[in-house]
């Protein structure tokens, strides 16, 4: 577990928590959480809803886990952020195409992070 939530982009946020204060560095990490909030809920689930909640959801869903993979050099670490995204993902896309609200999928998705994070935490400090 602390292998896989360690591996490929994880180590950039990793790096963020460990060298900024904890203010800043949960703004930073939630620049990218927001992006992909907006570009995989808020833009993908809306364009795909007129076909459907269900390939709405799992159309943009497969595209977020697809982009996790980018700039992963293995399979193996990929299997971590490829998991997490196919929960997150179907979850957050889910609460979205019902309710519509990015600001609690964005808590969801930072909350994801921390937990992920918080074995090296513990670990390291």
């Amino acid at each position: 577990y602390q292998t896989l939530g360690q591996s490929g982009w994880m180590r950039t946020y990793l790096y963020v928590f460990a060298r900024l204060p904890l203010p800043l560095a949960l703004v930073v990490a939630s620049l990218p959480l927001l992006g992909e909030e907006l570009i995989f809920r808020a833009t993908a689930v809306s364009l795909l809803l007129p076909w459907g909640i269900v390939p709405a959801v799992a159309l943009s869903t497969l595209a977020f886990a697809a982009v996790q993979v980018l700039w992963i050099p293995s399979w193996y670490q990929a299997i971590g952020p490829v998991c997490g995204a196919l929960v997150m993902g179907a979850t957050n896309g889910l609460l979205f195409a019902l309710g519509g609200n990015l600001f609690p999928l964005l808590i969801a998705h930072l909350t994801f992070l921390w937990v992920l994070m918080a074995p090296a935490s513990v670990r390291d400090g």
